[in-house]
């Protein structure tokens, strides 16, 4: 399956999913945080039951597979906070998406940021993500970071 979440949309949707929101900013910009689940093998798109801290309407954020049914996203603008450092869990069960957000970051901790790039090693203890470049603070950041996704510890790797 594929999973799409948020981004722009460019004239309001004939039909808006139930507990998404959908904002305008003042420059004309739409933004959504809808779900919606690609089904591969039948071909169809699936409208999920989303539970949970569903994200803001953002864009611009990085969304990886944890594992089977297990996503991570991170990042994004949203229009409350801007540059957004928040990270979600979110775990599909069939037609149901439940998200949670990782409240509490310990240690170090990378700032808010949007179009950088992330992925996720898997096979070893535990799963790490690795994050890298992006914009945030009105600057290009020119940095990594690894997160340990199991404690939610991150470290900042020197370039």
């Amino acid at each position: 399956s594929l999973l799409v979440v948020g981004g722009f949309y460019l004239q309001s949707p004939r039909y808006k999913q139930p507990g998404a929101q959908y904002l305008q900013n003042m420059f004309g910009d739409n933004r959504t945080n809808e779900s919606h689940i690609f089904n591969i093998t039948a071909g169809k798109w699936i409208t999920p039951n989303v539970t949970g801290r569903r994200p803001p309407p953002c864009y611009d954020f990085t969304l990886l597979s944890l594992s089977r049914n297990r996503v991570i996203m991170h990042g994004g603008i949203n229009p409350g906070t801007g540059y957004s450092d928040v990270i979600y869990i979110s775990t599909i069960t069939g037609y149901e998406l439940n998200w949670e957000i990782i409240r509490e970051p310990l240690g170090e901790y990378p700032v808010g940021r949007y179009g950088h790039a992330a992925t996720v090693i898997s096979g070893c203890a535990n799963e790490i993500m690795i994050t890298i470049g992006g914009w945030g603070s009105r600057r290009t950041l020119n940095e990594c970071w690894m997160m340990n996704i199991s404690d939610n510890k991150h470290k900042k790797i020197n370039l």
